[in-house]
């Protein structure tokens, strides 16, 4: 049934098919290692391509400019590329990239 407004646009099923698991997938894995804090950087690329497509496939149905679920997690995204690494002192980065000060 969700797929049924993306059949009326110009892509191919097997590319709606193939979107929709990447991003399902990349969501939830992305999230899950990102509240852990492993492979942080890694994750965030990931789930801003997964916002890329999204916007995409939101601009195929809505307009453009209605992009309520899209501005909040750009800018959450956003604002947690921009944070220093150092600056996140419980994840499990750290216990990969230990700093020994000798």
């Amino acid at each position: 049934m969700f797929f049924m407004d993306f059949e009326k646009t110009f892509l191919p099923k097997w590319l709606i098919w193939t979107t929709a698991y990447y991003t399902s997938y990349a969501e939830l894995i992305g999230g899950f290692l990102l509240i852990i804090g492993l492979f942080r950087k890694c994750a965030l690329y990931v789930l801003a391509v997964d916002l890329l497509i999204v916007s995409f496939g939101h601009g195929l149905l809505e307009p453009i400019w209605d992009l309520q679920h899209v501005i909040p997690r750009a800018i959450l995204l956003i604002a947690l590329l921009l944070v220093p690494q150092q600056w996140d002192r419980w994840h499990f980065d750290a216990l990969f990239t230990r700093n020994h000060k000798d």
